[in-house]
């Protein structure tokens, strides 16, 4: 029988990794601040067009697969789940993401990535700085989600 492990990173952990590791998922929130910090690797923007309309790129680095799901939510309820199509981003390209939003929905709703390569495992200290890269047997995804309400605040502000 063959056995699969998973394990969960968050930024502020420290992890000792063995041999046995199958998959490590690492995820971050996507802050303004974060956005703001990270030009060369994500941007988002904001229109207001009597809905809401996001844009977000991630500029990859390296071959990487990425997919994307929206998460809509009203009053702490889950009114809808999306898939966006997954995409296969070259070297030195990016991953652009367009969807909108109702504003009546904006404010509790999120946006998630995910993107993954495997064999080659970075982990992010707190402070943003790279702490190791390691080659490791398996998979390697990282999750960014982002929550709209954050960068869609008023028709006045856009990103």
């Amino acid at each position: 029988m063959f056995s699969r492990q998973m394990l969960v990173i968050f930024p502020v952990a420290l992890v000792t990794l063995t041999s046995n590791v199958f998959a490590v998922i690492i995820t971050r929130d996507m802050t303004p601040a974060y956005v703001a910090a990270h030009k060369d690797e994500v941007s988002v923007t904001v229109a207001f067009k009597g809905v809401v309309q996001f844009t977000i790129t991630r500029f990859v680095q390296k071959d990487r697969y990425s997919d994307a799901e929206i998460v809509i939510r009203k009053g702490g309820q889950v009114v809808f789940v999306g898939n966006l199509l997954p995409v296969f981003s070259k070297d030195k390209s990016k991953a652009t993401f367009t969807f909108t939003v109702s504003p009546d929905y904006v404010a509790e709703s999120e946006f998630k990535m995910s993107e993954g390569a495997s064999g080659e495992l970075t982990l992010i200290s707190a402070d943003g700085k790279k702490a190791v890269t390691a080659m490791q047997p398996g998979f390697v995804e990282d999750v960014f989600r982002l929550r709209l309400g954050d960068f869609a605040k008023s028709p006045g502000n856009s990103k």
